[in-house]
């Protein structure tokens, strides 16, 4: 299983590494391999896997199985366009796609996409029907809504009728291509194989006096394990705290996926599963064989994991290895080439790899890492057969043999079988041997909130301590029934709708898949009886006078008044906290800022709204991160207690009469060596602004957030901190060594550097309004700001450069994360009102979800955060700004929105400021005391875990 979009965008790893497969990210691409450690035996280990395979869970889907196709003609088809992840196998995909150029002049352009919009990204050129790319590189848990949605094409008359099928391991087949499993249905061609295994320390386990102590005290002879039993024993030998050694590294994360993976391993391996062939989960999730596993497991842990490995995914487990802690770790596939790295890991030459060993019954799976190929069933038919075309040459075992020389993970059963390919890297053997018990995690489109269950009571029991294995089994297999019931997910026949087109047939219409929910105010019922009006609160401002136009019309609708009542920006705050701690009832909704999450939900002023916009469908109507940040308390947990409705963040805008001026491109590209654009990166922006610096000519290259009131200059920050890889805080909300971390400080580095070059004089103390301001007076080339403060900059009576001023997202930082700190707010029901005007709450945000409402409240002015709506070409028309909008709402991240996060803030603007604008000190040190007094301020709340 891999590491999916939203939410594992990970950390930065060790020297060679970037993030790879199952989280996302990979190793840069291993040195020449020394020798192979051990035979490839796939071909016998994959007949075992096919005979294993569990029954099918879930029937086909509608789909049909399409008719013969006549010929279509693909001579007008020049270019393909495949969307991945950003990582290094996308840059072998790119070689391999350059080679197809080479033989059929048709050019391929592998577009990359960082991995923390990539699946927004995706989703939301999806959910418009979009053809811009003809096929992608998916997770394997987008197979059910890539087909249930009708995203996918349809490929299994493609795949099985011409033999590719057949190329590849059955369980790669299966779980990387087929969907509903068992079906016969398949969806996407195994591309990048991926799974976990093992890596070890040789110069331990050779060593003679560690031998004959093994063997003397536990009767066998010390090697790899080959059962779990043995595993156990190994790493209960060479656990020697007293000499800093541990017999383990293995997933503990509580973030996304990564302990469930982890204990994937054993769970397989112990004969359980996640559900029977109609998925129910009621004694199959808790049954004794999963018991028994997890039990496993949390021994594992407790007796020989290495300290500081609580909270540990692959880099962690990877960080012990190399740092001389385990004998032993667990690990994908994708994350080994550094630790066959001698530049990165000192014992690289005495390293070996070996597969998950077997269970007490002699059943042994992986769980599954890597992505399936996938053509777009919108692109038009022509298209489809280029694309088909593609993939019929890629899957070729002389390709797939290059594809596994570049470093790509193929996963064609002759080229894992061949010598060449256990000779290419020292894990290779391992991992053709693991290609044919791989096992997968749900891959139904329900699979984000069947994971929330597993990774919290999974976390509790092994982690934390608490309760027994069988208390955590049988809540995951009771919350799981439920959500699987509430899908319509159980019973023998049931399946979830699919797109009827055939794989060789026109784009399907909007017609053939499930409407969502919020498609059309004709189809939501009528508000509850009684209510004659509803009370809004907002601050004053354009944007609350947009909801009261949207209000008039729901008015009209059904009869019911809505009053948006504002107050001004500066006691906004203070009146609706006044109210609600009086448990007052004058407002029975309130669009409160992201940072009252903690607040309203811990002090019981909101009303959580989990249930109401999960079942209703409103959820899943707004991009990811906006229902994370706006909606969401605590982080990760599933639960929500406000709906999105204004998104804002910060982007930028720019002198386009300075960049497009021919003189201005040439003197760039002499300087620089590089055209003269928009910045990609921030080392372009970096160049931009000194170029365009001229204190003669009263020009300068930037105007960026300084202002010590409130939050100015830590929003700014933000931009570049997510940007170069750093958070606040980690899963556990402890701070030290992850706000002061190396990323951090680089990129408050780089801030103060862009400050003290090139900013505008006069705003040393700058916000929304002095960038603007400066930006209006001609004294700078690009200026940093909020989307909502850009309809200033497009009015040519406020802003004389309005008809050459664009727009552009946040630059990537210099490991290509790219984010953009968090602004606008979230709507909350106030919980102390009557059940009846809750109820008639939640009416309107039912109504005010749906998507022609959300493209009515964008025309206004509105920034909606309706996935349909930003990816639609009419709003990216309504102004110049909102194509840059609607991609920056996919990779938005925000500051703490815990109780205490006032006293946070305090800290952060007081010590950024120190330093970037007075430049007292070093950044190191400015970081190194934020951390100090937030985990103090955090710890003293309760909030480190």
């Amino acid at each position: 299983m891999n590491k999916r979009f939203f939410w594992l965008i990970a950390s930065i790893v060790v020297a060679a590494m970037v993030l790879a497969a199952c989280g996302g990210q990979a190793p840069a691409p291993a040195e020449e391999a020394p020798a192979k450690e051990e035979a490839a035996e796939p071909a016998a280990a994959e007949e075992k896997a096919a005979a294993e395979e569990p029954a099918a869970t879930e029937e086909e889907p509608a789909a049909e199985t399409e008719a013969p196709a006549e010929e279509i003609d693909t001579s007008g088809v020049t270019e393909l366009n495949i969307l991945w992840a950003q990582w290094d196998p996308a840059d072998y995909l790119q070689e391999i796609g350059n080679m197809y150029e080479a033989e059929t002049g048709i050019k391929v352009n592998v577009i990359q996409e960082p991995w923390g919009s990539f699946g927004d990204l995706f989703f939301t050129e999806m959910s418009a029907q979009g053809t811009s790319y003809d096929m992608v590189i998916g997770d394997s848990q987008w197979l059910g809504q890539g087909a249930t949605q009708g995203h996918y094409l349809n490929m299994t008359d493609f795949l099985v009728g011409e033999g590719i099928a057949d190329t590849v391991t059955p369980a790669t087949l299966t779980y990387y291509g087929e969907y509903p499993t068992g079906s016969g249905q398949y969806w996407a061609f195994p591309t990048e194989g991926d799974a976990n295994g093992w890596a070890y320390r040789k110069d331990l386990f050779e060593d003679p006096d560690e031998m004959a102590a093994f063997e003397t005290e536990y009767g066998y002879p010390l090697a790899p394990p080959e059962t779990y039993e043995q595993l156990m024993d190994i790493a209960k030998f060479f656990t020697r705290p007293d000499d800093g050694l541990y017999g383990v590294g293995i997933y503990t994360q509580a973030d996304y996926d990564a302990l469930t993976m982890g204990v994937e391993n054993v769970l397989f391996s112990w004969g359980a599963n996640w559900q029977d062939a109609n998925n129910n989960v009621e004694g199959v999730i808790n049954s004794p064989e999963a018991v028994a596993a997890v039990e496993f497991y949390r021994e594992l842990y407790d007796c020989c994991q290495a300290p500081g490995l609580s909270n540990a995914f692959f880099a962690e487990v990877n960080d012990a290895f190399i740092g001389g802690q385990t004998a032993m770790i667990m690990n994908y596939f994708a994350f080994f080439p550094a630790l066959a790295n001698p530049e990165v890991n000192p014992y690289a030459e005495s390293t070996g790899y070996f597969v998950n060993p077997k269970g007490p019954n002699g059943d042994q799976h992986a769980a599954l890492g890597g992505q399936g190929m996938s053509i777009i069933s919108y692109i038009a038919p022509e298209r489809q057969e280029a694309s088909k075309d593609f993939i019929r040459w890629f899957a070729q075992q002389d390709i797939q043999s290059e594809w596994a020389k570049l470093g790509g993970y193929t996963c064609n059963s002759k080229v894992l079988a061949s010598p060449e390919f256990a000779e290419i890297a020292p894990y290779n053997p391992a991992f053709a041997k693991t290609m044919t018990f791989v096992k997968d995690f749900w891959n139904v489109p329900v699979f984000g909130e069947l994971l929330v269950v597993s990774q919290t009571e999974l976390g509790k029991y092994i982690v934390s301590g608490e309760g027994t294995a069988e208390d955590a089994m049988n809540t995951i297999a009771e919350e799981h029934q439920q959500i699987l019931q509430d899908a319509g997910l159980i019973g023998e026949g049931v399946a979830p709708g699919a797109p009827t087109q055939s794989d060789s047939s026109e784009a399907a219409p909007a017609e053939a898949t499930e409407e969502p929910a919020g498609e059309s105010s004709s189809a939501l019922p009528p508000p509850p009886e009684g209510i004659d009006e509803l009370n809004i609160l907002w601050a004053q401002w354009d944007p609350a006078d947009y909801l009261q136009e949207i209000g008039n019309m729901y008015e009209e609708q059904f009869g019911i008044k809505v009053n948006v009542i504002q107050e001004p920006w500066g006691s906004f705050g203070d009146l609706f906290f006044t109210e609600m701690s009086a448990q007052g009832t004058s407002y029975d909704m309130v669009i409160g800022d992201s940072q009252w999450l903690g607040q309203g939900a811990t002090q019981g002023h909101y009303l959580d709204l989990t249930d109401f916009m999960t079942e209703t469908g409103i959820a899943d109507t707004v991009t990811p991160a906006t229902l994370t940040y706006y909606g969401e308390y605590p982080t990760g947990s599933g639960q929500y207690w406000a709906f999105p409705t204004e998104g804002d963040a910060n982007g930028w805008a720019y002198r386009k009469d300075l960049f497009e001026d021919p003189d201005e491109m040439a003197a760039f590209e002499t300087e620089y060596g590089y055209p003269l654009a928009p910045p990609e990166t921030y080392e372009q922006l970096m160049d931009i602004a000194k170029f365009f610096t001229r204190p003669d000519d009263g020009l300068y290259g930037v105007g960026i957030y300084t202002q010590a009131d409130y939050d100015a200059l830590t929003m700014g920050v933000e931009n570049v901190l997510f940007s170069w890889g750093a958070n606040w805080q980690d899963a556990n909300n402890n701070v030290e060594g992850v706000i002061n971390s190396p990323e951090a400080v680089a990129a408050v580095e780089f801030y103060r550097e862009l400050y003290d070059c090139c900013q505008a004089p006069g705003l040393s103390n700058a916000f929304f309004a002095e960038v603007n301001d400066a930006f209006i007076g001609g004294q700078t080339a690009m200026i940093m700001n909020y989307f909502a403060f850009f309809p200033a900059l497009a009015n040519p009576e406020v802003n004389p450069y309005a008809e050459s001023t664009g727009y552009f997202v946040n630059p990537k930082g210099p490991n290509g994360d790219q984010y953009a700190a968090l602004g606008g707010q979230g709507m909350s029901i106030i919980s102390y009102i009557a059940p009846e005007r809750q109820e008639a709450a939640k009416h309107f945000i039912q109504w005010f979800a749906q998507q022609d409402i959300q493209s009515e409240w964008a025309k206004l002015g509105g920034y909606t955060c309706n996935s349909k709506v930003l990816a639609s070409p009419e709003f990216a028309e309504i102004a110049p700004y909102n194509p840059a909008f609607a991609k920056t709402m996919t990779f938005v991240k925000d500051f703490w929105n815990v109780p205490v996060f006032g006293e946070l803030l305090v800290v952060s603007q007081t010590e950024l400021g120190k330093y970037i604008v007075s430049g007292e000190g070093t950044a190191e040190d400015a970081m190194n005391t934020i951390a100090e007094e937030h985990q103090q301020i955090l710890q003293d709340a309760g909030l480190v875990q």
